[in-house]
């Protein structure tokens, strides 16, 4: 076990081990994730290439065919432990967030497709959309993978 991980431990005090926030280092506090329409034409399809350019940046499409872009950015509420300075006034997002809707407790959540790069988002649209003027169309209903 790591020190980091020996650390989190610790601050999870009062938690149920069978809990999927014990033992955590605060992951879903470390990004954020942000709806994004699906592109429809290149205009929009090189605002998403644009997005992964950036570093800690990435775009996903969940299981359900909704994209998002993934920032890899800590909350700056936390303190060094990993736990929550203003937990008590914390936004409503957070107050509505459900540890079982956390990566870690539904770790057999897969999506579609990831990209962290423009060369696996090309690759991608290749295989699933073809440009008719400046406007996207899908090949097909459901995406394929490579």
């Amino acid at each position: 076990m790591t020190q980091k991980a020996s650390k989190n431990r610790k601050s999870a005090k009062g938690l149920k081990s069978s809990s999927p926030c014990y033992g955590c280092a605060s992951e879903c506090c470390q990004y954020f994730a942000v709806y994004i329409d699906e592109p429809t034409d290149l205009d929009e399809y090189d605002a998403v290439k644009w997005y992964i350019y950036h570093r800690k940046v990435s775009v996903y499409i969940d299981k359900e065919e909704d994209w998002y872009v993934h920032i890899e950015v800590p909350c700056r509420e936390l303190d060094r432990h990993g736990k929550c300075r203003s937990y008590e006034g914390r936004p409503m997002v957070c107050r509505n967030y459900k540890p079982t809707a956390c990566e870690r407790a539904d770790i057999d959540v897969k999506n579609i497709a990831e990209f962290d790069s423009v060369q696996e988002l090309d690759d991608f649209f290749k295989l699933n959309y073809r440009v008719i003027g400046t406007d996207l169309k899908r090949r097909r209903r459901k995406y394929r993978t490579a």
